[in-house]
């Protein structure tokens, strides 16, 4: 399976968060600015306050998504067979008695779905490794790693 387009989706979302964050802080700072009258100003300094406070907010989710998407694209995308280990960037099959989910493992984006019945997530065990496909079948009802012609 070409990985790519699931990349871009993400990236696609990441810059849409960053585009909306700068937006809104602008439109704060503005608002801290401009917002109220002099005479308003004077007499409810805590206006601007939570607006100015808002801006910086909104900065900071700005900044966090931009360094997500430097992440992202960054992200290696291996062809993994059956006995490779579980890393970043592999497509994993996880079944259980409730039916199957399919999540491509990314340094970001945990939880958005993609693609029809795709998620992005990240899979480590408690330890913080990442292990190869036997260990994965042991911790999780089912796991299957897509074969390298799949990926």
């Amino acid at each position: 399976m070409d990985k790519r387009p699931l990349v871009e989706q993400l990236a696609s979302r990441l810059r849409a968060i960053a585009q909306s964050a700068e937006r809104a802080g602008e439109v704060a700072a503005q608002e801290a600015r401009e917002g109220a009258s002099p005479a308003e100003r004077r007499d409810d300094s805590r206006v601007a306050l939570e607006y100015s406070s808002l801006a910086k907010g909104q900065a900071m989710r700005a900044e966090r998504a931009r360094a997500e998407l430097a992440e992202l694209e960054s992200m290696p995308l291996p062809k993994l067979g059956e006995r490779d280990r579980i890393v970043v960037g592999a497509i994993v099959e996880v079944e259980d008695e409730e039916g199957g989910r399919t999540f491509f493992l990314a340094p970001v984006g945990a939880g958005e779905e993609l693609k029809e019945g795709m998620f992005a997530g990240l899979w480590q065990s408690d330890d913080s490794e990442f292990h190869d496909a036997a260990h994965a079948k042991r911790a999780l009802p089912r796991v299957q790693l897509g074969s390298a012609e799949k990926q």
